[in-house]
């Protein structure tokens, strides 16, 4: 599994275009589907004080891959207005 983002920040409303490989082709499982989340992990020092948030911003389902193949995908998540 491969995932790759256009750029390396967005804001608020914002679409993030993901391109996803999926090599399946050494398995002999079927993929059912694939769960995708965005997350947002902001971690802070100030001397000994450390401050740590994560989140979840937006998350999406693919269809899944079958034994023995590969797919390359284009994906799109669409980023809630409320996201700061």
């Amino acid at each position: 599994l491969s995932a790759t983002l256009d750029r390396n920040a967005y804001g608020p409303g914002e679409v993030v275009q993901l391109r996803l490989i999926v090599d399946n082709s050494a398995s002999q499982v079927n993929l059912e589907a694939l769960s995708l989340k965005l997350m947002r992990k902001i971690m802070g020092y100030a001397g000994m004080d450390t401050y740590y948030e994560c989140e979840t911003v937006a998350k999406t389902r693919t269809p899944g891959l079958k034994a023995g193949d590969r797919a390359d995908r284009q994906i799109q998540m669409v980023l809630p207005h409320d996201a700061e």
